[in-house]
Formats: C-alpha cells, sequence, structure tokens
C-alpha cells in the first residue's frame, strides 16, 4: 500500500506531494460497480476502490483506482 500512495503522489514532472514537509491528506473511498466482480446485496465489495491525496500548501489532488484497501 506504501508504494501505491508513493506512486500517487507522484505527477507528470515526478515532483511528489508534500514537499518541504507539507502535509498531505489521504483517503480511500468506494465508487460505482466494479466490472470484474458480480454484483451483489449490501457490502462495498463490488465497488471500485479509489485512493485520493490532497496536498494542503499546494491545493493538488490525485485520485487513483486501486485493487485493495488493505494495508499490506
Amino acid at each position: 500500500m506504501g508504494h501505491r500512495i508513493r506512486e500517487a503522489m507522484r505527477e507528470g514532472g515526478f515532483l511528489p506531494f508534500g514537499q518541504n514537509g507539507g502535509i498531505v491528506e489521504a483517503d480511500e473511498t468506494f465508487i460505482g460497480q466494479d466490472p470484474d466482480v458480480p454484483k451483489c446485496k449490501g457490502g462495498y465489495a463490488h465497488k471500485q476502490k479509489v485512493l485520493s491525496l490532497l496536498d494542503r500548501s499546494t491545493g493538488r489532488a490525485r485520485s487513483e483506482v486501486i485493487d485493495h484497501v488493505q494495508g499490506e
């Protein structure tokens, strides 16, 4: 998960978020229907998992669909 966060923090210029010790907020959410998982009643297993990062000092945001939300 740490590798995925670091990769999501990169942009086209490869400048990471949170430069000079700035604060970066991270959050995940579940959106829509994952096309690879059959729909089921209740829960969130059939939803797409999205990781979002926000650099508080610059206001830049980055979101990416991820496979798993476990810490491993």
